[in-house]
This record gives structure tokens, sequence and C-alpha cells, in this order.
């Protein structure tokens, strides 16, 4: 809905009566695992990994109103937002000529 491309989505939802891991990369279909009939249990811990194409301030702001709309009271909330630097590749192949 905010018009973001999302590149790479996981999200894990851990309880005492089990799990359940959503992961999204792309056009694909979401894949789900875990216990999907586990009984209800009133403390989960959350964890949601997103590569998106937006600057990292605008993810945060994102993120931020989706957690705030969680029901429940939350403790314990950590979130980083941040652009990682280019890859530095230790070695370089070079093409030979066969």
């Amino acid at each position: 809905r905010a018009g973001v491309k999302i590149v790479h989505l996981k999200a894990l939802d851990e309880a005492e009566s089990g799990y359940v891991k959503v992961a999204v990369t792309g056009r694909d279909e979401p894949a789900v695992e875990g216990q999907l009939d586990a009984s209800p249990a009133w403390g989960h811990e959350l964890l949601v990994n997103l590569r998106a194409a937006a600057e990292p301030e605008r993810i945060g702001a994102i993120m931020a109103r989706a957690a705030a709309g969680l029901p429940g009271r939350k403790s314990g909330e950590r979130m980083e937002c941040f652009r990682p630097a280019p890859p530095k590749p230790e070695f370089r192949a070079r093409a030979t000529g066969m």
C-alpha cells in the first residue's frame, strides 16, 4: 500500500505453542511454514527482516506504523534501518579464453 517494492521479506512469529515463518521474494507467492494449527498463546516474539527499494527512513516509518497497529502490549522493541555498503569481494576471477 505504501508503493515500496519488496525485494525480500522474512517474518518469524514464535510463541510457546509453536512458530510461523513467512518468506516473500519478488513476485512469488509467500512461502509459509510452521504450526499453523498451534494453540493460541499470550506471548509472541516477532522478527521481521525486510529488504525493499526505498530510503531506510521511509521503510522505518512504515514499519513503525505497522508495529504500532499490532494488538496487545509490546516490550523490548528494537528496529534497525540502514542501507548496506556495496560488497567488496576479496578475490576477483578473470575470464580466460579456452
